[in-house]
Formats: structure tokens, sequence, C-alpha cells
């Protein structure tokens, strides 16, 4: 029992809270018809284990440059870890809007759009 309290208990708990993250800003992207991009993410980590927690499979965009945020056609929900967001050049972070807040796994992100 006491294993379970300590060990198996918080990362449950951790899968949860990441869970619900993940269909908050799911069940808005749907609601705008909008793009799934990570900035700044390689195609495992981060974007894995948001993926794993999607309701359904959907494309998923990568991208690595400020710029083509803002070059981007497409309606789309950028999502960047925290860090990553903060360092972000001024002329994007004016153009750009900020949706959530919140943690993938044990990072904190921040989720976005234009």
């Amino acid at each position: 029992m006491l294993s379970y309290i300590l060990a198996v208990e918080p990362i449950r708990l951790r899968l949860d809270r990441t869970r619900d993250f993940v269909r908050q800003v799911e069940a808005w992207r749907v609601l705008h018809h909008a793009a799934l991009i990570f900035y700044q993410e390689g195609s495992d980590g981060l974007p894995v284990k948001y993926r794993v927690n999607m309701p359904r499979e959907d494309r998923v965009i990568f991208i690595n440059h400020p710029e083509v945020i803002l070059q981007t056609a497409t309606q789309g929900v950028f999502i960047a870890s925290e860090e990553n967001f903060q360092q972000l050049p001024k002329a994007v972070l004016m153009r750009v809007k900020e949706i959530f807040r919140g943690k993938i796994g044990h990072k904190k992100v921040v989720v976005f759009y234009k």
C-alpha cells in the first residue's frame, strides 16, 4: 500500500493532469478549426506525451523558427515550452495571443495562436 501511495499514485495524478490539459487544448482547437503546431520541439518527448493524450489522432506540424509563426497561413494552435515561448522575439510576441499555460508531463508549456 505504501508503494502505491508513494510511487503509483503520484504518477497517475501527473498523467491525469496531462490528459485533462490536452483535452482542454484539443476542445479549443476543434472549436476553432485550428492545426496543431509545435514550436521548437522534436517529434519525440513532449509531442509524444501530448499525442498519447489526444482524444483522436490528427496531423501535427513542427516548426523551429520564430518567423514561421508569423508566416503560417493556417489557423493554428502553437505549443511551446515556457522557456522557448519567453525567448520569442518581441515582434512575434506582439502578434500572438496566449490561450493556456500548463504542464505536459513535467514540462511547463504555453499554448498560443496568431
